[in-house]
């Protein structure tokens, strides 16, 4: 019996980030600077932030932009 090879690699963890999605948003949306600094302090680089739109990893770490891309 084979196991399917989808469900034998261990599932990924999304980063931490800031809880809710409306008052995030509406930081982004007012400061966008000021709460993207205020999060990679908070919660490191990279985080999750659930906007109101679905929840998006956010980065400015160059090696896993290129690991995103594919490069």
């Amino acid at each position: 019996m084979n196991a399917d090879p989808l469900l034998a690699e261990p599932p990924i963890r999304l980063p931490l980030g800031p809880r809710g999605s409306l008052l995030p948003t509406l930081q982004l949306i007012r400061d966008p600077r000021a709460a993207l600094e205020g999060w990679v302090r908070q919660y490191g680089d990279p985080f999750l932030l659930k906007a109101l739109n679905g929840p998006v990893v956010i980065t400015g770490r160059e090696d896993l932009i290129r690991v995103i891309h594919g490069q």
